[in-house]
């Protein structure tokens, strides 16, 4: 077989990768059979370990533009033992819903800060008992371009307002109507609405001039009352449940009631996507197991540990020299959920869906061409894979994750990717409370190790 006809058949064959994750005698209309041979591994030299990393960003401003802003957010504070003890708390920035409100001569009554919360959304241990709130004041409306959920702002010291409430996951305020979402309302203080009505229209005409005098809020749970976590709307959305709601736009943001000329108005503070708003997350590992396991990797970990604020999976392929040369028709991989001895799968639920990465820095985070080729249309879960899969059949077989990088290992054997990946949330796990114990390399159950399959092309010499 001549070099123009093998060089015909490579080409074909890495174009069909593009298009198809799966087939079997690509380019066997090109020579004949016994000259092309069809090989499956499923043992290859490659090492896995948890890493820990920034967290996914939750906002990135470009001019007008944004790659991800998320339509819910977290407030709750989990105490994790594998994973540690996380704070989530709801940074935003709001502006008037109407422009331009003067307040001469205006005396003011009360103010709450209103949050509409996702009654479908189950959250981490129903704790009986109370819940505090508070609400704190940012220092500076200056933020960066780019914000990680990890990221913390410097906030005014005291508090603006607070809330002790005993949640109630259906019912929590309806307001007279039924038809009002769920919410809760977080009294503000009288120096906070007062100095809100003190300001003239010059400053309530202009969005940025009354971010100078107002920057955002942190609603945070205070660290001694608060356990579980909840999700709260900013605005409404077209999203499943009680997001097609569209009065939750009335239900989130700040109510400032006043009077002025013997009548009873009000102002509201509202978020908007122009606006930051976005969900940060503190994360406390001391004492936890996780901080045993990256303080000490081992080189066969029983263990694998993912999660939204602060880890994932590397994982290095050491060895490719086999697959120089050769067309990569099909490699999947597959990990299974562990049962791990000091989990609890029914209160901390493993995560819908893993994501890939080839690069994973904070200034730079490019997904595996598996999901990057059809991530715009969304229809990379098509190609990629990665979403948990359950045995409907037999309850006690663990789920498990199964993706395709069949593109992504091409590029690495001929040399135009580094030989690794990343294996880490998605980036709309952001806004929620999810993670994932997967059984590594080093479990004592061959069957519940990760696997690896690759399928490839190549001709006889």
């Amino acid at each position: 077989m001549n070099k123009a006809k093998i060089l015909t058949l490579l080409a074909l064959s890495v174009l069909s990768v593009v298009s198809c994750t799966q087939f079997e005698d690509i380019g066997s209309d090109l020579v004949n059979d016994d000259e092309l041979q069809i090989n499956t591994d499923s043992e290859v030299d490659y090492s896995i370990q948890t890493v820990k990393r920034d967290s996914l960003f939750a906002y990135v401003r470009k001019g007008m533009e944004s790659d991800f802003v998320p339509t819910t957010h977290i407030i709750g504070q989990i105490d994790d033992p594998i994973f540690g003890r996380s704070r989530y708390d709801l940074t935003a920035q709001v502006q008037f819903s109407t422009l331009g409100p003067d307040f001469t001569g205006a005396t003011f009554d009360s103010a709450f800060l209103l949050l509409s919360y996702d009654t479908t959304f189950a959250p981490y241990g129903e704790h009986e008992g109370t819940q505090t709130l508070d609400v704190l004041e940012l220092e500076s409306r200056e933020m960066p371009e780019e914000v990680y959920i990890s990221d913390q702002f410097e906030t005014k010291p005291g508090t603006i307002g607070s809330l002790t409430f005993t949640p109630s996951y259906k019912n929590q305020n309806r307001g007279d109507s039924l038809s009002a979402p769920s919410h809760i309302r977080i009294p503000l203080t009288e120096e906070f609405g007062e100095r809100i009505l003190a300001l003239d229209t010059t400053v309530t005409e202009s969005v940025l001039n009354f971010l100078d005098v107002f920057p955002g809020f942190v609603v945070r749970p205070r660290p001694e009352n608060f356990e579980g976590a909840y999700r709260f709307f900013t605005y409404p959305t077209q999203s499943s449940g009680q997001t097609a709601n569209t009065e939750i736009g009335n239900y989130s943001g700040i109510r400032i009631y006043y009077t002025q000329d013997g009548e009873a108005k009000q102002a509201y503070l509202v978020m908007r996507a122009v606006l930051h708003h976005f969900t940060t997350i503190e994360q406390q590992l001391e004492g936890s197991i996780l901080e045993t396991v990256l303080d000490d990797q081992a080189v066969h970990p029983e263990y694998l540990y993912i999660q939204p604020s602060n880890v994932g999976v590397r994982v290095e392929f050491n060895d490719l020299e086999k697959y120089r040369g050769k067309v990569i028709n099909n490699v999947s991989m597959t990990w299974t959920i562990a049962e791990h001895p000091q989990d609890d799968t029914s209160a901390y639920r493993p995560m819908d869906a893993v994501f890939a990465l080839q690069t994973d820095q904070a200034s730079s985070r490019i997904p595996i061409t598996d999901i990057l080729f059809y991530q715009s249309g969304g229809a990379y879960r098509q190609y990629f894979g990665g979403v948990i899969q359950r045995d409907t059949t037999n309850s006690t077989h663990p789920p498990t994750y199964t993706f395709n990088i069949t593109n992504h290992f091409q590029r690495m054997v001929n040399g135009s990717s580094e030989p690794r990946l990343y294996i880490v949330p998605t980036p709309q796990d952001v806004s929620r409370v999810a993670r994932s114990v997967i059984y590594g390399p080093g479990t004592e159950n061959v069957d519940l190790q990760p696997k690896i399959k690759i399928t490839y092309s190549s001709t006889h010499n």
